[in-house]
């Protein structure tokens, strides 16, 4: 978590380390670029454990477990 000079605003980066760039529940890409309000979360553990959540919440999603479920078992055709 990063606050930058004269912004009322941290800025987050989530992003997939290995493999670089593996989609992940909450983007295709790998990295996702969040701008919460300054103080939204108290600590850096407190936007981490928040970013954890967000991801455990997104894994249920359709069109991921239809990612998950393509990557295990390649179509043919």
């Amino acid at each position: 978590m990063k606050r930058y000079f004269g912004s009322s605003h941290d800025h987050l980066e989530i992003r997939s380390v290995e493999p670089q760039g593996h989609p992940l529940p909450v983007t295709k890409t790998g990295y996702k670029s969040l701008w919460p309000v300054h103080g939204e979360y108290a600590s850096a553990e407190e936007a981490a454990g928040a970013v954890r959540d967000w991801l455990e919440e997104s894994i249920g999603n359709q069109e991921w477990q239809e990612f998950v479920t393509e990557s295990e078992q390649p179509c043919l055709f």
